[in-house]
């Protein structure tokens, strides 16, 4: 379309400057997890190509702030790191000062405009830590944890309620619906699978006591009068008794390839670039390593809420990771020295300035 509007009319635009646009093309495209095949993957794929280079003072301050090295970036970046903050400003403020922090010419405004997101994501960031806080107060409160949790508080933001049902979800192995109230004073909540079931079968099965739901098996957001508010919970659980077995997603991993150990350091990684970007459409490839033991069992993080495993090889240490897990999340319990398989997809990591090839756990068998 751009293309278009710029041959059908005089915008006083060089020869080829709109590909210098793709930059914010590439956020766009990744941020928003559209499907990354066709189109959508080329554009995403040069679009990465310009954001490596993007000379835009907001974007390299944001970077710089995030000590990601801008030749280096992606799409994991874009979605991990610069989308959260863009959609920090609608959560939390205006959406306007992600537009001024991207379309900043000056290197002290755009400055300003990145300390300003900054500070925006900090907050969203305690808010929901506030919100998770109350809600394993009110948990414990409980006499026995229900099947489906169903909590909120009108004093809650709607637009982050979803990121505390997530932590919520991958705790307590359960399906989790929040909800707060909105500007307009409606009831608006998020939901979040977890334990395997699915949020929009038992949506669907309690569709009567919604305004309006959606979503896919993983996660969904709903609207609710005020007069059903009080009975979710109980239609809810009613749904997930219904339901019975017909609630639940099975989990079913395809493996691409089995490799070794050794195989990581090797051609394999190259191959992987001709592949990516990865995202929604376009997953990255599953590898099975079969029969390793890891030296050692780590948990590391501010809470020790991350899970590391070393494992010995003929190049050096090969960490694998896994966000938000202990050892217990998984099929097989990992300990040191014990033999196991590992499935995982292989990155590379520029964390800091430290590039770091390593493998990101998917399940443990």
């Amino acid at each position: 379309m751009v293309q278009t509007l710029i041959a059908t009319d005089n915008y006083n635009i060089k020869v080829g400057q709109e590909k210098w646009w793709l930059d914010m093309v590439g956020i766009a495209t990744i941020a928003d997890m559209v499907p990354l095949v066709g189109e959508n993957r080329v554009l995403a794929s040069y679009g990465l190509k310009v954001l490596r280079k993007s000379r835009r003072p907001g974007l390299q301050k944001l970077l710089s702030k995030a000590r990601i090295n801008q030749r280096f970036l992606t799409e994991e970046d874009v979605g991990f790191t610069i989308g959260p903050r863009i959609n920090a400003a609608s959560r939390m403020d205006d959406p306007e000062h992600a537009f001024l922090m991207l379309t900043a010419t000056d290197p002290d405004e755009a400055s300003n405009h990145v300390e300003h997101l900054e500070k925006l994501n900090s907050e969203r960031k305690s808010a929901v830590a506030i919100m998770t806080k109350e809600l394993h107060v009110r948990l414990k409160q409980l006499e026995e944890i229900p099947d489906v949790l169903v909590l909120g508080n009108p004093l809650w933001r709607p637009a982050l309620v979803g990121l505390a049902a997530n932590k919520l979800a991958e705790e307590y192995s359960r399906p989790v619906f929040l909800w707060g109230r909105d500007g307009n004073d409606a009831i608006k909540g998020s939901c979040r699978s977890g334990g395997g079931v699915s949020v929009v079968r038992l949506m669907e099965t309690a569709s009567a006591i919604f305004h309006e739901h959606g979503g896919h098996h993983m996660s969904g957001g709903f609207s609710i009068s005020d007069e059903h508010i009080f009975s979710l919970s109980t239609a809810l659980n009613q749904a997930f008794c219904t339901l019975g077995s017909e609630a639940l997603i099975p989990t079913i991993y395809e493996v691409d390839y089995a490799l070794s150990l050794e195989d990581v350091f090797g051609e394999v990684r190259k191959e992987l670039l001709l592949l990516a970007p990865f995202g929604t459409g376009n997953q990255k490839p599953l590898f099975a390593f079969e029969a390793v033991s890891p030296e050692k069992v780590l948990v590391f993080g501010k809470a020790h809420e991350h899970l590391k495993l070393i494992f010995a090889t003929t190049r050096g240490p090969l960490e694998a990771i896994a966000f938000f897990a202990d050892p217990s999340n998984f099929h097989k319990e990992p300990s040191s020295g014990a033999s196991c398989t590992v499935l995982a997809h292989i990155e590379e990591s520029f964390f800091m300035g430290r590039r770091q090839t390593r493998l990101r756990i998917v399940d443990i068998v």
